[in-house]
């Protein structure tokens, strides 16, 4: 109804599941059991290792969403809408001990233009992001800590 739209309690529906820590062995192999509705789906599973870079996230991350949807007026001035896709997008800042730098500088310029799964808090799935990274820019502020910014742009 309107009024549970309006005034409801809002609970989103679970859209990521993310397990850590399970260990690999030669010949190791997965199962995976889903099991729901006819709505149920699984867009991407990935399966890999995680490489952490720097320490965990600054206050200050956001996530946003950039939506693809048409806008267009009538002869009217009514206004029609056509919903599109949408991406998720974020920005993360963090600090960098000064001995990792160049080893994380290389490790995400030979991700450049590569999907992966980044990670900028295991607890927010907002601010876990299938994509790409579009800009990472280091500034060298401390004597033993660097901060860095970086922009990931989600995958439709």
């Amino acid at each position: 109804t309107h009024y549970d739209w309006t005034f409801g309690r809002r609970t989103a529906p679970a859209t990521t599941a993310l397990f850590e820590g399970i260990k690999a062995f030669p010949g190791t192999s997965l199962t995976f059991t889903i099991s729901g509705g006819a709505g149920l789906a699984v867009g991407t599973c990935l399966i890999g290792e995680i490489t952490p870079i720097g320490l965990p996230v600054h206050l200050g991350a956001n996530a946003r969403i950039r939506y693809f949807s048409k806008q267009t007026e009538n002869e009217f001035g009514d206004l029609e809408l056509t919903q599109g896709k949408y991406r998720k997008e974020t920005s993360l800042a963090a600090w960098i001990p000064l001995e990792e730098v160049d080893a994380s500088f290389e490790f995400l310029a030979s991700l450049r233009s590569t999907p992966a799964l980044y990670i900028g808090n295991p607890a927010i799935s907002t601010l876990q992001v299938y994509g790409i990274y579009e800009d990472y820019d280091m500034v060298f502020s401390m004597p033993t800590y660097n901060d860095y910014n970086i922009k990931f742009k989600g995958l439709t």
